[in-house]
């Protein structure tokens, strides 16, 4: 039995979640929630080692927007070493300090890419945290490749898309025939205040823009998850403008079934994230 660690780490939250791989699938084992009084925060002062299992040896973060920066660019080259050399190039002519000072990533989809940079103020604190717990593996993710995994991990229709509502920022991934297509993450404008325009970003995100050279192929799925406040907002203007199948996230379609004494619903679509990102380390 393998356990693995998931941390999603938003903008006011940050969710615990650790699954187990069993032979006769996947369990929930740790489903809590907690409030951050700062960003980042400080996991000591959470105390968060009295929530994690000890026979877990693998965790993956999933970094809220803000905390990362995410492109996707033409990938013009083949061989690996010149593929490094290419996303370090265009990174360094967007981020606006040097590349020294980002962990710099990508992910590799046919002609394209998406890459993707973390400070190393953060990827440094947090690896020595779960480095003396006792972690062996620690990974990084922004929310658009844990949304990815996500949708991955039970591929039902050729062309997929899913979006995360979160209080400050939304992210939305497309995917055709299981390849990424479009990873985003967006500023979501103060709540209810700005409800039109975060409405028509959704929309643009669904349907794509105006001009038919710009519009998104028909979706046959668009996974909807993200936190109470903005789900319950925005829910209804998205059904009012015509969309494709919306279906809500529920963990039960992806695990066995979760523990009836867990402290927080286990279905709840703020967990959706932190699921996919611990998905994602499956082998």
């Amino acid at each position: 039995m393998k356990q693995i660690t998931s941390l999603h780490l938003s903008s006011s939250q940050l969710r615990v979640l650790v699954i187990s791989t069993k032979p006769e699938g996947l369990s929930l084992d740790v489903c809590k929630s907690f409030a951050l009084p700062s960003q980042p925060p400080d996991l000591n002062e959470l105390e968060l080692s009295k929530h994690i299992p000890k026979t877990s040896s693998t965790v993956v973060i999933t970094l809220g927007g803000g905390l990362f920066h995410i492109q996707r660019v033409p990938l013009e080259v083949a061989s690996e070493s010149d593929r490094k050399a290419q996303i370090n190039w265009e990174a360094s002519q967007v981020l606006i300090d040097s590349i020294d000072h980002y962990a710099i990533d990508f992910h590799p989809a046919g002609r394209i890419a998406f890459w993707t940079a973390i400070r190393k103020e953060i990827t440094q604190t947090y690896t020595e945290y779960f480095t003396d717990l006792g972690f062996d593996t620690v990974t990084f993710m922004p929310e658009p490749l844990a949304l990815y995994a996500l949708c991955k991990h039970k591929q039902t229709h050729n062309n997929q898309g899913a979006i995360w509502l979160g209080k400050e920022w939304g992210s939305f991934v497309a995917q055709t025939n299981n390849a990424l297509t479009t990873a985003e993450t967006v500023f979501l404008h103060n709540q209810p205040h700005n409800e039109s325009r975060n409405v028509a970003q959704i929309k643009q995100w669904i349907q794509g823009d105006l001009s038919a050279e710009r519009r998104r192929p028909v979706f046959d799925h668009v996974l909807l998850c993200g936190e109470t406040e903005p789900i319950t907002s925005l829910s209804k203007p998205i059904s009012e403008f015509k969309a494709p199948n919306i279906v809500p996230f529920r963990i039960s379609d992806h695990l066995l079934q979760p523990p009836t004494d867990a402290p927080i619903d286990p279905e709840s679509p703020t967990f959706a994230l932190a699921l996919g990102a611990a998905l994602s380390q499956v082998t």
